[in-house]
Order: C-alpha cells, then sequence, then structure tokens
C-alpha cells in the first residue's frame, strides 16, 4: 500500500490501482477513467462529510483497484440512523451528480459525450453500492435497518451471507467473460476477492463495537473520554489484568479467547469477581453473567 495522510485522515492507495489508471491510458480510454475517478471522489468525499455532521471520524481512506472505502471508526458502534445517513451519504451524492451532468448536458455546457460518461460512471457506482451486501454501502444501510428486528448478530450474518452470494455472482461473471472472449475482468476478480475476505473483519468489528458503545456511555455531560481499552486472554489473572489500571482513568477490558473477542469487562466487574473468589479474567465474565455484578457486553448479545 502507499500511504500519506490529507486534513488529518490516513490514505491507502493500493498499487494495483495505479496499474490500472495508467491501462486505462495505455487503451485510450481516458475519458472514461476520468469520468470513473470523479464518481469516486464525490462518492468518498460525501461519507466523510457526512460522517464529520453525525460526528463520526474517519481514520482512514483506501483506494482499491475497483473503488473506494473510506473506513469509519467503528460502523457497529453507531445508532442505526448515524450509521444509516453515513452509508448512503455516498451514493446520494451519485445522484446528485448525475442531475447537474444532465442537466449541463441538456443546456450545453457539457458535450453529449462527456455527460454520458459521468452519468455513466456514477450510476454504475451508485448502483454498485446500494446493493444490499456487506461491506457495500447497501449492506450497511440493511444493517441498519435489520438490526433492531433481527438483532446485531443475524442482520450481520444476512449482510455477510448476501456479500458471499453476490463475489460468487462476480466470479462466475468474470469467468464467463474469460470463457467467451478469453479476456480476464482483472476489476470482477478483485472486487469478488475483496466480499469474500471481509466476513473476519466485519465480525471483528461488531464484536468490538460493544466497546466503543461503553466508551460513549461513559462521556460525562458530552465530555470526551480518556478510559483505555485493553485486550487480554480469558485465561489471564484477573490480579495481573488490574495492574494497569489508573486511579483516574477508566479502563475496559477486551476478553479474547480461541482468537474470538468473547465479551467486554470494565475495572469494577474485575475487582467485584475477584473478592468473589474468581481467579482469571474468563471466569469473571462467567460470574458476571449470574448478575453478580454489571459492566460487560458479550460478544454474543
Amino acid at each position: 500500500m502507499i500511504r500519506f495522510t490529507i486534513l488529518g485522515v490516513r490514505v491507502c492507495l493500493h498499487p494495483l490501482s495505479v496499474l490500472m489508471v495508467l491501462l486505462a491510458l495505455s487503451l485510450g480510454i481516458r475519458g472514461e477513467m476520468l469520468a470513473v475517478l470523479l464518481a469516486l471522489t464525490v462518492h468518498e468525499a460525501a461519507h466523510m462529510a457526512a460522517a464529520m455532521l453525525a460526528g463520526v471520524r474517519i481514520p482512514e481512506l483506501q483506494l482499491l483497484p475497483f473503488g473506494g472505502a473510506a473506513h469509519i471508526e467503528n460502523p457497529y458502534a453507531l445508532r442505526a440512523g448515524q450509521l444509516l445517513f453515513t452509508a448512503l451519504a455516498g451514493p446520494a451524492a451519485n445522484l446528485i451528480l448525475m442531475v447537474i451532468a444532465a442537466a449541463m448536458g441538456w443546456s450545453g455546457a457539457l458535450s453529449a459525450a462527456v455527460a454520458n460518461k459521468i452519468i455513466g460512471a456514477n450510476a454504475m457506482l451508485m448502483g454498485f453500492n446500494l446493493i444490499p451486501a456487506l461491506p457495500l454501502d447497501g449492506g450497511r444501510a440493511l444493517y441498519a435497518l435489520a438490526s433492531e428486528r433481527m438483532g446485531r448478530h443475524n442482520a450481520l450474518g444476512l449482510g455477510i451471507a448476501l456479500g458471499r452470494v453476490l463475489a460468487a455472482l462476480l466470479l462466475l461473471a468474470a469467468l464467463a467473460g474469460f470463457f467467451a472472449a478469453r479476456q480476464l475482468n482483472l476489476t470482477l476478480v478483485l472486487a469478488s476477492v475483496f466480499l469474500f475476505s471481509a466476513a473476519p473483519s466485519e465480525r471483528r468489528a461488531l464484536s468490538e463495537g460493544s466497546a466503543y458503545a461503553m466508551l460513549n456511555g461513559l462521556r460525562p455531560y458530552g465530555k470526551p473520554c480518556c478510559a483505555k481499552v485493553y485486550a487480554v486472554d480469558a485465561g489471564e489473572e484477573i490480579s495481573s489484568a488490574l495492574r494497569v489500571c489508573r486511579p483516574s482513568q477508566p479502563s475496559l477490558f477486551c476478553v479474547y479467547q480461541g482468537g474470538k473477542m468473547t465479551g467486554v469487562l470494565d475495572e469494577r466487574t474485575l475487582v467485584e469477581a475477584l473478592s468473589g473468589g474468581s481467579r482469571t479474567v474468563g471466569s469473571a465474565g462467567e460470574w458476571e453473567k449470574t448478575g453478580s455484578a454489571k459492566g460487560i457486553f458479550s460478544a454474543d448479545d
């Protein structure tokens, strides 16, 4: 990845993106490439603007061979309205740009050929991103709408399953094109791989969203919370985990077992569990689930 920073946002540019731009220029499709780059810029800028309006931080922007992705702090720690607004801002911006290009083409401010290229690029990007499959914008919107009715994990599972179905269809389309014309569409293949590989990061983000939600709940009177979040193994001694705590700073512990996060404990829960006879962080979590203390968000909730 080629990394640089713009206005405090880390930008990661995939080397294949540069190669695809050079390939497009060498094939004489410069106009189409410029239209796609304009559509991507407007799309991602709209995501970033919507995130700022919703009070969501975007630490990283990825530019991939088949598109861009603005990574918000943690989508699963947001309220449904925040997530829906942020996810749909990109496709909405593409729709607005299509209307502007059509109006300029109709008035003669743009040639019909240029207007058609801009409309086509934005329509393609908007349509693809509105497919209700994770991690696309449509998948985020689906999760925001379905999570309150189906539950967070069921909604996530539905979005991931639809993403894998879409990945399989894209791969089949690439293979069909290869056998028919002896040309492999690299964009379809890379998009398929990206969709297939997104599931682990989406599940991890859902689990970690519990910690972010707890942090938001610890913000008194709207002031920033200075809590620290630590990762601990379920078998670690409670007394060892508590050594990192400071009297002036709240601490949260993301508990991992077998490489998977199983819950989030606060320091009060660990202290009470230790007083109650528990010795390991994992046993403190099980002890807390009996109702003896408060402060855990289970990753299965």
